[in-house]
């Protein structure tokens, strides 16, 4: 009797996974221990960042959690998440543990020298959601699946919002016909992969109008796309 394959059923984009992915794309605290002791990271840490869901620590030359990086110690780092505002207590919480590494280094186009990366490779993972904790498969949170996660695009959002404001009032200045002397503000509202809410405000209020991304991106560089697509090629 032949053997009949059953198609792939896709995993609820609201899983656990999912939802861990989105606490490491946008946190709203970190607490980062070695040996269980708390790491100063405003003193050794310029950025955090999730690397394909490995938390990418972009660090200070001479920071410790190089040397840590460098003999691939064990350390833990805890994150709360940052996507829904409200009470930090109901907030998701993320644990991580794993072998730090050191990743490649990065040049900020502000500064004259090149940042050392320290990588943690996750080894386990823990999410809680009001006081409950999961475990959650170390392969199911690395999976691409998740990376165009709820924190990855609140993010994405923020930084159109926040560096590209010029761009944006461009874009509402093309579909209203308004001079874009008259926008008093422009930003963007709930970002999915299959569109993005731009908001303004002029003379008479607040306005909203939702741009529809067809076919839905799949990946960040198809988001920027689209992004720059619908609003301006300067949104990045």
């Amino acid at each position: 009797m032949p053997l009949v394959r059953s198609p792939r059923t896709q995993r609820d984009p609201y899983s656990v996974a999912a939802r861990a992915r989105s606490v490491l794309a946008c946190p709203a605290a970190a607490d980062l221990r070695r040996d269980g002791l708390p790491v100063d990271l405003a003193e050794e840490v310029l950025g955090l960042d999730d690397d394909a869901g490995r938390p990418t620590l972009v660090c200070r030359a001479d920071a410790a959690l190089l040397t840590a990086a460098a003999r691939r110690e064990v350390v833990s780092l805890h994150l709360t998440g940052g996507v829904d505002a409200g009470d930090p207590a109901q907030a998701d919480q993320l644990h991580l543990t794993g072998r730090l590494a050191l990743g490649v280094s990065e040049r900020c186009g502000s500064c004259p020298e090149e940042h050392r990366v320290a990588v943690l490779e996750p080894s386990a993972v823990v999410l809680t959601v009001r006081g409950r904790a999961t475990p959650v498969p170390v392969a199911d949170f690395l999976s691409e699946e998740h990376v165009l996660n709820r924190g990855y695009l609140t993010r994405a959002a923020q930084h159109a919002t926040t560096c590209h404001g010029e761009e944006l009032r461009r874009a509402v200045s093309r579909r209203t016909g308004l001079p874009p002397a008259r926008l008093l503000a422009a930003s963007l509202g709930a970002l999915t992969p299959a569109g993005v809410d731009l908001r303004w405000i002029d003379a008479e209020g607040a306005h909203s109008e939702r741009l529809r991304f067809s076919p839905p991106a799949a990946t960040p560089a198809e988001l920027g796309e689209m992004l720059r697509r619908h609003l301006d090629g300067g949104v990045c």
